[in-house]
């Protein structure tokens, strides 16, 4: 295969100059004017409303949630990328308390849709094409609305309390720093060394990333168990949800049912980890192993990878499978909508940030060089592809729904795992491992999170203390895992953003991957055969419910037998590794 000879790929930071083409005053103007407009709608709305007047109006709300999400997500990302940039946390307060504002002016849409017969509602959806599945999800939370007064005060009360609250939680932890051998560094700069090959260093990285958590458990604990009556108060007491992973659920367009059949899995196979953890241990030639053993590499001295090559190697392998893989990657890429540098105050993790159709997706990544680098990078850029193939949706169906979010990242992180397997075959127990760490990381750990989640919402509702939930949070760890455990990984879960931010979020990196694994098996099985039903499923973005989309290239996701071949791929690989 011939490669396009391209300038070199540099790990600098992003161009946001795309989405600051207008000051805030210019954006409040035109967004004020889409949503005068969209309120002239209001009076007409009645049981004649035809499908050609509602399409007008959400035409014009599309254009509205384009205006809206360029100047957020400038604000956003430069936050994002600096957390103590007090311009842009400043001006992103005063765009939410305004917008705000704008969401409570447009609630009527909704309330009139929700309000009509059953019968008018129907004929409406069945005569809709482009917003038909919005329209389905407005009815669908009927039973889970409050009155428009009560809708308005709560959005107020989520700017200014629970947005608030985590971005608290967020300064605060963005700004840790580490004294590692006289240098101060941040906390990404910091977990690279929970992954070194020297065991003093990994233990001294986990031992200093917990006990800065229990230092600050009193703040921290206290966001957390805010966060956690807010979510209640509001979605328990006052709008009837049966539990609150439910809440989710219902967010994710998921049924209870498919979700206690994931976990179910997930738990009855826990067991393959264990056994993982004891093949890895031998591997190493460690006479124990410890927590901060998991995700040790099994060289000694690991492979550091230049940005480019890494760039490079990552579009080699979305080239083989779909020309449109690499397309849409270097979109992102040549946009320069990358930021890749470990710098000061800067979130660590990585991400993907979409904000419309008509602009290209950011990636944020913390690069050092290392093989999970590389595979995060794809990962990240699977997102982006996924938006992108799915862009013809319109802005309220391109967004996969959060159960499939995950789909095209860990399919990508798979293609670079065939690849380089196929280009490093010296490497193959190596990249085996890192496939089995990663599953760990997407799959049991996250059900470990979520599991706590379960539990910490009830605890706290029922007055128990934040010593009592990291107890229980470091006893179900111990008896998951089956190895020895530091006690101080009882506030690991306090590092875990998504609970704070999200509640219940973090099933979907678990959905995610098992889902992508079992699609993964189906694909090497028939590769022609498969292929365009993985690009389907990726172009439907969340334009229809998970189980419809799925459904629809032949997946049951309410059967465990398809969960089960998830782990009976990763089955496969850990024979291969207990026979090595």
């Amino acid at each position: 295969m011939e490669e396009k000879l391209k300038e070199v790929y540099k790990c600098q930071e992003w161009d946001l100059s795309e989405l600051n083409k207008q000051n805030i005053k210019d954006y409040f103007k035109s967004i004020e004017q889409l949503a005068n407009k969209i309120e002239s709608y209001k009076d007409n709305l009645n049981e004649d409303t035809t499908i050609g007047q509602i399409n007008e109006i959400l035409q014009k709300k599309e254009e509205l949630k384009i205006q809206i999400s360029t100047l957020l997500s400038y604000h956003n990302l430069k936050t994002y990328e600096n957390s103590t940039d007090q311009d842009s946390n400043t001006k992103l307060s005063q765009i939410c308390d305004y917008l705000s504002d704008i969401s409570n002016r447009l609630l009527f849409f909704n309330f009139w849709f929700k309000g009509i017969k059953e019968e008018k509602a129907n004929e409406l959806i069945s005569q809709s094409t482009k917003y038909k599945y919005l329209l389905q999800s407005i009815r669908k939370n009927i039973p889970y609305t409050l009155s428009e007064e009560e809708e308005k005060l709560i959005n107020i009360k989520d700017n200014n309390g629970t947005e608030a609250v985590f971005q608290i939680y967020e300064i605060l932890t963005s700004q840790f720093t580490y004294d590692w051998n006289g240098e101060e560094i941040n906390q990404s700069q910091l977990l690279k060394y929970v992954k070194s090959s020297k065991r003093e260093e990994r233990k001294k990285a986990y031992t200093l990333l917990m006990e800065k958590y229990k230092n600050y458990k009193d703040v921290i604990a206290e966001v957390y168990k805010n966060r956690v009556l807010d979510w209640h108060n509001e979605n328990i007491k006052l709008r009837g949800h049966k539990n609150p992973i439910s809440v989710r659920n219902n967010i994710n367009d998921v049924p209870d049912q498919v979700v206690e059949v994931l976990l179910k899995v997930i738990k009855k196979n826990s067991i393959l980890f264990q056994k993982y953890f004891k093949i890895k241990q031998k591997l190493l030639g460690l006479k124990n192993f410890d927590r901060f053993d998991i995700y040790t590499p099994l060289k000694t001295d690991e492979d550091k990878y230049e940005y480019d090559s890494a760039i490079q190697m990552i579009l080699s392998a979305f080239e083989k499978f779909d020309i449109k893989f690499k397309q849409n990657a270097l979109k992102i890429i040549e946009s320069n909508h990358i930021h890749a540098p470990i710098i000061k105050n800067k979130r660590g993790g990585a991400f993907c940030y979409s904000p419309s159709t008509k602009i290209i997706p950011y990636v944020l990544t913390n690069f050092s060089g290392n093989i999970r680098d590389v595979s995060t990078i794809a990962h990240e850029l699977g997102h982006g592809i996924h938006s992108l193939l799915a862009n013809d949706k319109g802005e309220f169906g391109f967004h996969a729904t959060l159960p499939l979010a995950e789909t095209a990242s860990i399919f990508s992180e798979m293609l670079l795992l065939d690849y380089l397997v196929e280009k490093y075959p010296e490497k193959r127990t190596e990249l085996i491992v890192n496939l089995m760490d990663d599953s760990f990381g997407s799959i049991l750990r996250q059900y470990d999170f979520v599991n706590f989640e379960i539990k910490a919402h009830d605890m706290i509702k029922d007055g128990k203390t934040y010593d009592e939930i990291s107890e229980e949070y470091l006893n179900d760890l111990k008896s998951q895992y089956k190895i020895k455990i530091d006690d101080n990984f009882k506030y690991e879960w306090m590092y875990v953003n998504h609970i704070f931010d999200r509640p219940f979020y973090v099933y979907a990196y678990a959905f995610g991957k098992l889902l992508t694994l079992a699609l993964y098996e189906l694909y090497l099985e028939n590769k022609d055969k498969f292929k365009p039903k993985i690009i389907k499923l990726l172009s439907e973005g969340g334009s229809k419910s998970p189980i419809e989309i799925t459904k629809e290239i032949g997946i049951d996701i309410t059967d465990e037998k398809f969960w089960q071949k998830g782990f009976d791929f990763l089955n496969e690989y850990l024979k291969e590794l207990e026979n090595n």
